[in-house]
């Protein structure tokens, strides 16, 4: 599997995660960027994601299943595969790294910089990286 973002989401980040899904001028680039996503094989993870709408958030909100994400990652996953084993998974998986980048540049940009800290080992030694 190839993905990231962030697993483990502070509650203050995950709250303007959602301001900016229920903002219909960032939800615009938002949708954009995710169909790019989409079209490179990227989803993203609703592991853990809530079954109904966020308190304050309409049940008929038109972009619900953002924001029900309780991670916000993104991943995709490759079967073992020929090329993997070549000079050109180099290539491959520097250009997914690449499509990646953008969904933790608009996170950074949107959300906060702080997302960084919260993956990020804690004091007790665990890691709560993806």
């Amino acid at each position: 599997m190839l993905g990231g973002g962030v697993y483990d989401v502070p509650s203050a980040a995950l709250a303007r995660f959602r301001e900016a899904v229920d903002d219909p001028r960032s939800a615009e680039d938002l949708d954009a960027l995710l169909a790019e996503l989409r079209s490179k094989g990227f989803e993203l993870l609703r592991d853990d994601a809530l079954k109904t709408a966020p308190r304050g958030y309409r049940a008929d909100h038109p972009r619900l299943q953002l924001l029900q994400l309780k991670r916000l990652a993104v991943g995709r996953r490759e079967p073992p595969a020929s090329w993997m084993w070549t000079p050109d998974a180099y290539d491959v998986i520097a250009d997914d790294w690449r499509t990646v980048s953008t969904w933790c540049d608009w996170l950074t940009e949107t959300v906060g910089a702080d997302l960084l800290d919260a993956n990020q080992p804690s004091k007790r030694g665990r890691s709560d990286r993806m």
